[in-house]
């Protein structure tokens, strides 16, 4: 049964430039999200990708503290407008956006918060020594919460 106010809704659409733009900063997300996971599976000290027993600086974690997050917020950002030529985009898709990006955004503080109580007087250091994102490329949404 359609929606009678999807109708409505005022459609937003990119350029193709913008679309091209965003799925290379879609596959960036999608390589920090697997970089994440090949890396816990092959020094984080389980089997998993979910958890590691090692804390270990270098890899994804050297660049920053939260690669994983950043590559679910970056494809969460992009994914949306990459396929606009298909789904349509309107503001319910940037509110969309906005809560997905917020969640991510949480995330990564209660991340730091468990960091902190599972590695302790290790990761205090660490926290000083590498940003919680990519502050380097004007993506420092993270870095002043942390």
């Amino acid at each position: 049964m359609p929606l009678p106010f999807k109708r409505q809704l005022q459609l937003i659409s990119f350029p193709a430039v913008a679309v091209y733009v965003t799925l290379i900063l879609l596959g960036i997300g999608v390589f920090f999200s697997l970089w994440v996971d090949y890396s816990h599976r092959k020094k984080g000290g389980l089997k998993g990708s979910d958890e590691t027993i090692i804390f270990y600086r270098d890899g994804p974690y050297g660049v920053m503290r939260h690669p994983g997050i950043f590559g679910f917020i970056v494809w969460f950002m992009c994914l949306p407008i990459a396929i606009s030529v298909h789904v349509p985009f309107t503001f319910l898709s940037i509110i969309g956006i906005i809560l997905a990006v917020g969640f991510h955004y949480h995330m990564a503080s209660v991340e730091e918060k468990t960091n902190i109580m599972k590695w302790g007087d290790e990761y205090i250091p660490y926290m000083k020594e590498v940003h919680a994102c990519i502050s380097d490329c004007g993506l420092s949404f993270t870095c002043s919460l942390f």
